[in-house]
C-alpha cells in the first residue's frame, strides 16, 4: 500500500515498504511481479548492507535516511545515462525546492554533494532476470545528526539536517523526487542536460580518472565525462573521479 503522500501519482504503480532489509537494490533487482508500465517504488528504513558503485559500502543503516530504489522500464539500454542525469536533477531540485540557497552541486558520475560534502549517493543496476527494467537505487541523508555518521566517513559525509538544522519529512521529499523523476523522463532532454551542466561539480577543476588526468571539461548527453588535456579532449565512460 501506498503511504498516504504518494497517492495521486498513477506512474507509481506499486510501493513496497520494508523496515530492514540489506539492500533496496539487491531486493528490486530480483523482484519478479513488475508492473510492465510504470514504476515500483521499493523504500526501507535501514539497510544492513548498503551498495554504491564498484561494491563499495554505503552507509544507510540509520532511520533517517531516505533509502530508495526504483524500479523502472527501460525501452533502450543506451539510454541509461537519461535515467541517470533524470534522478540525480530529481534529487537536486528536490532539496532545492525546500532549501533554495543550499549550495547543491553533482558530482559525476552519481552522487549529490552539499558545498564540499556528499548527501546523496546513486547506484544505477541492470534487473537480474527482466532485462527491460533498470533499478535505480539512492540514498539520501535526511535527518541524520553528526555523531550518528561511522568515523571513517563522518569527515565527508552531511545530512540535511546538519546543514539546515531542520527535520523534513523523508515521506514528502520522496514524493518531490518521484514527481521531479518522472517529469525529467519526458522532458527534451537537450535542456535537461544543459540544466545538468549548469550544476556540475566542480567544473573546470583538475581532476584524475584511471591513468587519465586533466581539466574536466564537460559530460557528453550519453554520459561520457569529457576531460581537456593540452589542446586535446578525452572521454571518459566510467571510473572513480579524483579532485586534484
Amino acid at each position: 500500500m501506498k503511504p498516504d503522500c504518494l497517492n495521486g501519482l498513477p506512474f507509481v504503480r506499486k510501493f513496497i515498504h520494508l523496515e530492514n532489509i540489506d539492500s533496496t537494490n539487491l531486493f528490486g533487482r530480483s523482484l519478479e511481479d513488475i508492473p510492465e508500465s510504470g514504476i515500483t517504488v521499493i523504500q526501507a528504513d535501514n539497510q544492513s548492507s548498503g551498495r554504491g558503485r564498484l561494491g563499495n559500502s554505503f552507509f544507510s543503516s540509520h532511520s533517517g535516511g531516505l533509502w530508495v530504489s526504483i524500479i523502472a522500464p527501460i525501452s533502450d539500454l543506451s539510454r541509461h545515462f537519461q535515467f541517470n542525469r533524470a534522478i540525480s536533477l530529481a534529487i537536486h531540485d528536490s532539496i532545492l525546492e525546500l532549501f533554495p540557497d543550499s549550495p547543491l552541486a553533482i558530482k559525476w558520475p552519481n552522487d549529490i554533494y552539499w558545498a564540499e560534502r556528499k548527501i546523496c549517493g546513486i547506484l544505477l543496476e541492470n534487473h537480474l532476470f527482466h532485462p527491460e527494467f533498470l533499478v535505480i537505487g539512492f540514498g539520501i541523508n535526511v535527518n541524520i545528526k553528526a555523531c550518528d555518521f561511522p568515523p571513517e566517513i563522518k569527515d565527508r559525509a552531511t545530512s540535511v539536517l546538519i546543514e539546515t538544522g531542520q527535520t523534513i519529512s523523508r515521506t514528502l521529499l520522496l514524493r518531490s523526487i518521484l514527481e521531479n523523476f518522472h517529469i525529467n523522463l519526458s522532458a527534451d532532454q537537450i535542456s535537461l542536460h544543459i540544466r545538468y551542466l549548469d550544476h556540475l561539480y566542480r567544473k573546470s577543476s583538475e581532476v584524475e580518472i584511471g591513468e587519465v588526468r586533466g581539466v574536466l571539461h564537460s559530460v557528453e548527453a550519453d554520459g561520457r565525462l569529457c576531460i581537456r588535456r593540452d589542446s586535446d579532449y578525452i572521454y571518459v565512460g566510467s571510473g572513480t573521479l579524483n579532485f586534484l
